[in-house]
């Protein structure tokens, strides 16, 4: 089946972020739905969506984008068959407000399980090879993102600072400061730069943990069945006023409880499973 099926076993390893993920039935089908709703939900959101920022209505732009970027990630979260359990802080993603949203990064669902879950409405810090990627980059570009290129230290400076102005407008923006997918199931170390959104808009950060995500997705072979993944959010952390040593410090805090918070969730996870 590997061999007639060479794309979907690709597009499989890239989801899940291993490279040498066999045949999945499950997944196979997933990514059929997932591509014609990418397809429809392009059409009847993202397109009109842009028109209203083309007419200057940005605040209807951006509630219309919102109600389809939730109905397209819950729609995710349920073909892949994701149990999401919320946990901590939840409320807090659902205020307006300077906000920059801290997190783990473990697939490429984690974005649909954030905006799903969370219903959190925002940008978010993208790579830049998604840009070449029709549709998504539209998708992109309408939920107020900003592409960063990790490979060249000054321009990506400047999404990050992009970002800031994008957070000082009250548009909250999301960053996994690991700055690529974990493929070892390990919370690679922080990179100082994540924060600096933070720094420069001086917002509040809101730390979340995922766990799970990545485990389903792989466990995923010949038989839908729901499988459990958690989202918890942590403890605000205030970077408004504070000089270059207290900043460390808050970044060294938010890490730590990211860290401590994905090996208590990955144990009640491994006592589930």
């Amino acid at each position: 089946m590997r061999n007639y099926f060479p794309w979907v076993v690709f597009i499989q390893n890239y989801i899940t972020g291993r490279d040498n993920m066999k045949f999945s039935f499950d997944l196979f089908l997933a990514i059929i739905l997932f591509l014609i709703a990418l397809i429809v939900l392009t059409i009847v959101g993202v397109i009109p969506a842009l028109l209203l920022r083309l007419f200057g209505l940005k605040r209807a732009k951006n509630w219309w984008m919102h109600i389809f970027a939730v109905l397209y990630s819950k729609f995710i979260i349920w073909i892949l068959h994701l149990d999401v359990h919320l946990s901590g802080n939840v409320d807090l993603c659902r205020k307006k407000g300077r906000y920059c949203f801290i997190a783990n990064h473990t697939s490429f669902v984690d974005i649909p399980v954030i905006v799903g879950a969370l219903k959190i409405w925002g940008g978010f810090i993208c790579k830049k090879e998604l840009k070449a990627v029709p549709l998504v980059n539209l998708w992109i570009f309408a939920m107020n993102s900003v592409y960063i290129f990790r490979s060249d230290i000054k321009a990506s400076k400047k999404s990050l600072e992009k970002g800031a102005a994008k957070i000082t407008a009250g548009i909250p923006m999301c960053v996994f400061p690991e700055g690529t997918r974990s493929k070892t199931g390990n919370i690679a170390p922080f990179k100082g730069g994540s924060f600096r959104m933070a720094t420069k808009s001086e917002a509040t950060v809101i730390p979340i943990t995922i766990v799970g995500v990545r485990q389903s997705l792989e466990a995923k072979t010949t038989c839908f069945k729901k499988l459990p993944c958690y989202v918890h959010v942590g403890e605000p952390v205030d970077f408004k006023g504070l000089d270059r040593n207290q900043r460390i410090d808050a970044q060294d805090k938010i890490e730590k409880e990211i860290n401590e918070n994905y090996i208590k969730l990955t144990g009640r996870l491994n006592e589930i499973s």
